[in-house]
This record gives C-alpha cells, structure tokens and sequence, in this order.
C-alpha cells in the first residue's frame, strides 16, 4: 500500500447530486477539496429528475440555476385518474410564487443535473477522480484518513473531514458502522424511461388508479418521452443479494410488463416505445441513527432513502449538502468549532425522519393492492384532492412541504429568537425557518441580496426614521464584523423621514416588510441569514449589539 503525502481540506465520496452539490458549495467558500466515486463513468440514467423550488434557490446562489431551467421542462401540476377518467387537477404553478422566484417543480433527469455539475466543476479546476472506490476509513483528533483502489492499487488520502454522499449501499456509511434502520415496501416496481403514445396531454405529472393497479407517470422531455412508474406482484427475485435487502437495487425488466402495468392501471389505450432505461426494483425507506461520526459525514442517499412519492429524496441530498458545506467552511477557516458542525446532525436528521414518515404513509396509501384500501383510495383521494385545489390554504401547505420551502430547524445555540414580547412579529415565520424572496423596490428582491451563500444582516424598519435615527443604526451595523468564517454583509432597508440618503435601500415596495413579519404595530425586524438561507437570529428592534453578541458564536467564542 502506498501513501499519499497531498492532504486536502474535505474529501468527498461519491460523485451523484449530492457529492457534486457539496463541491461545488465548497469550493465557492475557497476550500479544498477532492470527490471520488466508485464508477468509472457518470451514470446514463434518468433516476431522480425532479428539482423543487429550494433547489433552484441553492442553484441560483451558485450562478447556474438558468442551465437547469434551459434543459429541463416546467410541470404544472398534478392530474389524478381514477378509471381511466381524470377525476382532479393540482396545479402548482400558481402558488409560492410571493416569496420564491421557483413556483413550479422543473423536470430534469439526473443524468443531465449531474452533468451540468460536472462541467461546472470543470470550470473551475474541480474534476472527478472515477474507479476509485473507498474501501476502508480510520479517523482521529484531527484528520480523516481513506483507503480508495484506484486500478487494483490501495492508496491512502489525508483531508480534515470526510463527506459520504456515495448512495444508498454507502461504504462510508458501513465503515462508520451506523445502523440504517428501515425495510422495503412490500411490492415490485417497474419503471420506464420511454417514449409514451397515448390519448392524453403530456405535461402533468399523472397518477393512474384502477381497481387494485396504481402507476405514475412524470413527463422529463417535449411531448412524448417521460418516466412510468407502477406496481408489479411481488417475484422475491430482489431478494436474491445481501446489497438487495438494505437498499434499492435495479433488475433487470421488459418493456412489454411496463406496459401491461399502465394498462391496468389507467385503463387507456397506451403504447410504450424507444426505452432508455428499463427495471424492476424493491423501493426502501431508511434513515441511519445520526449523520455524522467524529470528522465524518453521510449525506444524500447514504443517510436516507425514501419512496419517490413528491419527488422529495435528490432535493433533500441538495440540502443536506447546502446545510453542511458551509460549516465545514467556517470551521476549516479558524472560526466556530465542534459545536457548529454538531448542528448538522441535530438539523437535519428530524428532517430525514419527517420525510420518511410521509412519504412512507402516502406512498403505502397510494401502492397499496389491498382490495379493501385500493377501494377506499380510489374513493376518497379524489375527494380530497378536489378539495385541497379549490383551498388557497391548502394548495399552498402542500406546496411549501414539496417544494421544501417550509423545512424550518428548531431552536439550537446557533438558531435564536430573541424578541422583546411574544407575537410581535404577524407571519409565521422565524429563525430557523427559511428567509424568504420580497420585493423592496421596482425589479430588486431580497434573493438579489442575500442568495450567494454568505452571511447577510436584513436589518429593516417600516416605521419612518429620522437622519439621526440612520446615523446610529448604520453606525452600529458597519461596526459587526466583516466575515464569520465566510463574508458578512449588511443591508438596511427603511423607509426614511428625510428621503433618500445613502446609509439605507429606500423600501419602495411593502412586500419585505409583509413577508418578513413586520407591521405597523411592529415596525422593525433584525435578521442574520445563514449562507443556506435560513434565519439564524431574529429580533424585533435593531439593538445590534445583541446581533453582534450572538455572532461571536460562529467565532468559536461564547457571547459575553
């Protein structure tokens, strides 16, 4: 075995959406890095293809998110058919839409996400070390150290920390021994990556009840090809691997059962041709117990996997990476520390869980062959359904919970609400909830602000302030430090007694007080948003000097 002298900062296993997601964070906050995957080429299937609006927030921070929009295909919404009959219409594209640029979900296989990726990283010196797989890992106070085969060959690399985004049959994740605690569903699914001849619009994504049968389909390009999904009986052929039994593996299936599926299932004249991709596979639903072990991460796939139901599990591995890199970030720049990087876990396992519950529940609903619950189902969803599109409320609680734009992280040492009086604030929002986009002034928004993966300060009055009132808030603001590990930048946004005066942006627009909280009753508002975009402090006054006590925290000091 030969060593390797050249030590990086992080290494990154696995080279899907979420390794490549990590990297290309990483390298933005200028640290070093090198990303292995086990594969000796990119893989050429479609996969995950469905990209929600927080993704593209964390694309748009990156300069990129126009080349997904370029390739990919806006769905707007869902359509249900029951029988054959289209029995409900979810539009999306219609909701979200005051404080996200992303009111939609964009259809775009994996193969080209991660392609856009690559060359990206190619851009900027980054490329994928490939045929390299991890094959054991030792750590200690200070260093993570991995043995990869590179062309029959074990050789060892040295960094400071380790992200596992290498998939659901995780090598990280086996040698840090964390449990992956789940099972599979009870059915085989087939799926198909195809060109699709049938009565119907293309646009939608659809999903299909008859009888016992379900099927789903989601269009990904022009008005033909798109992904088939659909129960099949239960073979026990996935059984057949140990690899099999703890994660998703594809077997190999025909065109012809795929189509006999949909058939049943949506009871139309339908015609399947020109296959991409075609398999038979077991889904999951695990969870590891935590997400991180000393200086070693699991993110993505390796640390859950879930049923496809909302197109939920490529955006969550985006935003276990965006949670993750800049921590590592401010802690491999001398600022924070162990407490900082311990919020990962604490941040996003609830997450991982929460999403595995739900989905688990609708996917088992929707699945089911149970003659009794398949009844029940194609009874009631299109009931509810009817219902949920007609309520304005409703439409926009499931979007947020989609689109991922309502994940909100509790309260930690690194996530405070420091307010005077309770119910000052009028929206529901808080820290540890996402910050959200809002006009200020004609063809300015917050995003144009804050979405570079930075620190940023919102400090914002409704209220009109004196000159002398905008002397000292600004003062005071200039005074904050000018980075936390990454830059910190300051934005005062007023409306203002004497007019314009260069220490403010001149609020034009209402909308950024509305959607961050503030009223007539509680004029002012105090916001440090995190480089991922969630609001880490907020008060409802200016007292900056509490602000500045709680940044000492990302310094490694206690607020005195």
């Amino acid at each position: 075995m030969t060593a390797n002298t050249n030590q990086t900062d992080v290494i990154i296993a696995g080279a899907g959406p979420t390794g490549l997601m990590a990297a290309l964070l990483l390298h933005k906050c200028g640290v070093s890095l090198r990303i292995f995957d086990k594969d000796e080429q990119q893989a050429h299937e479609s996969r995950a293809f469905a990209l929600q609006a927080r993704s593209l927030e964390l694309l748009e921070g990156l300069g990129i998110v126009d080349e997904f929009i370029k390739q990919g295909l806006i769905s707007p919404g869902l359509k249900l058919y029951v029988n054959g009959h289209n029995a409900a219409t979810m539009p999306v594209d219609d909701i979200g839409a005051e404080d996200s640029p992303y009111s939609f979900v964009l259809m775009l296989p994996q193969s080209q996400i991660e392609e856009i990726f690559i060359k990206e990283l190619a851009k900027r010196g980054i490329t994928i070390e490939r045929n390299s797989p991890i094959t054991g890992l030792t750590q200690n106070a200070d260093t993570v150290t991995v043995t990869i085969n590179q062309q029959g060959q074990e050789r060892q690399f040295t960094a400071g920390y380790l992200i596992g985004a290498d998939g659901s049959h995780s090598a990280v994740r086996t040698a840090l021994g964390l449990t992956f605690a789940g099972d599979a569903y009870p059915q085989n699914f087939l799926l198909a990556d195809c060109t699709i001849s049938w009565p119907i619009e293309y646009s939608f994504i659809k999903l299909f009840i008859r009888e016992t049968y379900f099927a789903a389909y989601f269009p990904i390009k022009g008005t033909t090809y798109g992904r088939v999904i659909t129960a099949s009986p239960a073979t026990g052929d996935e059984e057949d691997t140990e690899a099999s039994k703890l994660a998703t593996t594809a077997l190999p299936a025909t065109l012809s059962e795929v189509e006999q599926a949909l058939l049943n299932a949506s009871g139309l004249s339908v015609k399947l041709t020109d296959p991409v991709w075609v398999a038979r596979y077991r889904i999951h639903h695990r969870c590891v117990n935590k997400y991180s072990e000393g200086r070693v991460f699991v993110a993505g796939d390796a640390a859950h996997i879930h049923s496809p139901a909302g197109g939920q599990g490529m955006n969550t591995g985006l935003q276990d990476a965006a949670n993750l890199a800049w921590k590592l970030a401010v802690v491999i720049k001398g600022h924070g520390g162990k407490e900082l990087l311990a919020t990962y876990n604490t941040e996003r396992w609830p997450i991982g869980q929460k999403l595995l519950h739900f989905t688990d529940r609708l996917f088992s609903r929707m699945s089911s062959s149970n003659k009794l619950t398949s009844t029940l189902r194609n009874l009631l969803v299109p009931l509810v359904m009817k219902v949920a599109s007609n309520v304005q409320r409703c439409r926009k609680k499931l979007f947020s919970f989609i689109s991922e734009l309502g994940i909100r992280y509790h309260a930690n040492p690194f996530v405070l609400d420091n307010l005077s009086k309770t119910g000052s604030f009028s929206a529901q929002l808080s820290a540890g909830h996402r910050a959200p986009n809002a006009m200020y002034k004609r063809n300015h928004d917050v995003f144009g602000l804050i979405n570079d993966y930075e620190f940023h300060v919102l400090a914002l009055a409704k209220k009109a302030l004196t000159e002398m009132e905008i002397n000292e808030i600004a003062a005071q603001l200039d005074a904050l430090p000018k980075d936390l590990g990454l830059p910190l930048h300051k934005h005062f946004i007023a409306h203002s007694l004497v007019g314009e005066n260069e220490k403010i942006i001149q609020a034009e627009n209402n909308q950024v007080f509305t959607n961050y909280g503030l009223s007539y009753a509680n004029p002012l508002g105090l916001f440090l948003v995190r480089p991922d975009g969630y609001i880490a402090y907020r008060a409802d006054d200016l007292n900056i000097a509490n602000l500045a006590k709680f940044c000492e925290l990302f310094s490694g000091k206690k607020p005195g």
